[in-house]
């Protein structure tokens, strides 16, 4: 998936790396479950409204 992304927005390695690298990522948004739970290994650069607690979802 990484080699195949034309925009180049998948990246790997060691998630510390990346955690050093993207420093303003994060592994939690409220509309994932809890990482907790699920242990994720990714980091998301995700907007400002997606970590809203009060998220609503919305189908356009």
């Amino acid at each position: 998936c990484v080699d195949a992304c034309p925009m180049r927005a998948l990246e790997w390695g060691e998630l510390e790396d990346l955690k050093a690298k993207h420093g303003d990522s994060v592994s939690e948004l409220p509309l994932l479950p809890v990482s907790s739970v699920t242990k994720p290994a990714l980091l998301i650069k995700a907007k400002n409204n997606a970590k809203q607690k009060d998220f609503k979802e919305k189908e356009i």
